[in-house]
């Protein structure tokens, strides 16, 4: 385990994300078709809310397609949008964390991985988490690979871990926020669509 077991590439399989783009698209169509063939709404609503339809389903589509991540011998690349690439030398940690948002949607992971750098900004691992691997034992291979690359000076930096905790909290804190913020919208949207199908 370790450098032996490398290169390691972390993407969705191409049945499994046929499967997930396939059901994005037909609750897409299910949504879409009685908000417009409803008379009752206004046109700017309904293109709107369409558009933020299509937006989020061409985001689903990019990152099932298109999202990665690959360890090698030079270090960690991650593709999400851009590739960010990670030096052995830069990495000041590799952790599995609880998924913060993972109470908003069945389908996403519970545990997520975060390779930290020497800044104390963090990285995610794209599809290194418990939906698509085994993360305990992908961890620590990729732990093993880093103690053995990372170079035999390479020490911690006790000033990046303090940064990292208190950017986990001002996280935390948000993530709350924002979760009390959209309670209510959504709560009065579904009320609002509930309101329109009685009516009607």
């Amino acid at each position: 385990m370790g450098v032996q077991a490398l290169p390691r590439e972390y993407r969705v399989e191409a049945r499994k994300a046929t499967v997930v783009i396939s059901t994005a698209g037909l609750s897409v169509f299910v949504l879409l078709q009685p908000l417009w063939a409803s008379g009752s709404i206004a046109g700017w609503v309904k293109l709107l809310a369409g558009s933020s339809l299509l937006v989020l389903f061409g985001k689903l589509l990019v990152s099932v397609r298109g999202y990665r991540t690959t360890v090698d011998v030079k270090g960690i690349h991650v593709r999400a949008g851009r590739t960010r690439t990670l030096g052995w030398r830069e990495v000041q940690g590799i952790r599995a964390s609880p998924n913060p948002s993972a109470d908003l949607s069945p389908n996403s992971p519970r545990t997520i991985v975060y390779a930290y750098d020497s800044r104390g900004g963090r990285l995610q691992l794209m599809h290194v988490d418990d939906r698509n691997v085994d993360v305990d034992r992908e961890v620590a291979i990729i732990r093993a690979a880093w103690v053995e690359l990372r170079g035999d000076d390479w020490v911690p930096r006790a000033e990046v871990w303090q940064r990292i905790r208190s950017n986990d909290r001002r996280e935390a804190r948000t993530f709350r926020w924002m979760v009390l913020l959209a309670t209510p919208v959504v709560l009065g949207l579904l009320l609002w669509w509930v309101a329109l199908r009685i009516t009607r």
